[in-house]
């Protein structure tokens, strides 16, 4: 068995970690309202043709990486078009995108705050919307590392039959349901749970990627 890399006392820069595992952390976990749902049959039926969930444990051979510029710069490839910096504290590294995302502040209140590792929005600007760092999460040293992911798929009660109208969610009359889903390089919040009305359903699985030196 090849000995995995070690941190280096002096590391040297650039340095590319490839992708080289994916590691299943957990099941599907269900919630509707604020309860755990661990019936299997009612999980499978609920995330049935979700495109994202289904992660298996495997090793894998890939030319995805991310590259240590310096030890506090990094380029992650197909995340973003300009570096992110990087805060390193023990062994969590969180990597802070130099190009901003917008979103609208009922959009951050749904799923924003699903994420442990958030930033504030900024002011909006003339369209409405608000600037907020996009933030990923990893643990390790600069020869290996996993990057925190997670699935989710988020079935919510909107009001006057609008599923994008963010703003309002929760007020009013119920008028339809939106459906949300997607992956996030981050790590989940679980006390989002407790924000689940009587109308929500939402599925999580949590995984990882471990990225190394080759």
């Amino acid at each position: 068995m090849d000995k995995e890399p070690e941190l280096e006392k002096e590391p040297r820069f650039p340095g590319d970690l490839y992708l080289v595992k994916v590691n299943k952390k957990a099941g599907i976990r269900l919630f509707i309202n604020k309860i755990e749902v661990k019936n299997k049959a009612v999980i499978n039926q609920f995330v049935a043709g979700a495109w994202n969930f289904g992660i298996e444990s495997q090793d894998i051979e890939s030319n995805e990486k991310v590259t240590f510029l310096h030890p506090d710069t990094a380029y992650i490839e197909g995340s973003s078009s300009k570096p992110f910096v990087v805060t390193r504290t023990g062994n969590q590294f969180l990597f802070r995108s130099i190009d901003k995302i917008y979103t609208t502040s009922g959009g951050f209140r749904l799923l924003g705050k699903m994420n442990k590792q958030r930033s504030e929005l900024g002011l909006p600007r003339y369209d409405g919307q608000f600037p907020a760092d996009y933030l990923m999460v990893g643990y390790g040293n600069y020869a290996k590392f996993e990057m925190s992911v997670y699935n989710y798929k988020l079935v919510k009660a909107t009001p006057g039959g609008d599923y994008y109208d963010f703003d309002n969610l929760g007020a009013g009359s119920i008028g339809s349901r939106g459906e949300y889903a997607g992956k996030v390089l981050n790590e989940f919040d679980y006390t989002y749970v407790n924000s689940l009305t009587q109308a929500d359903t939402l599925a999580v699985e949590e995984y990882t990627y471990t990225f190394m030196l080759r």
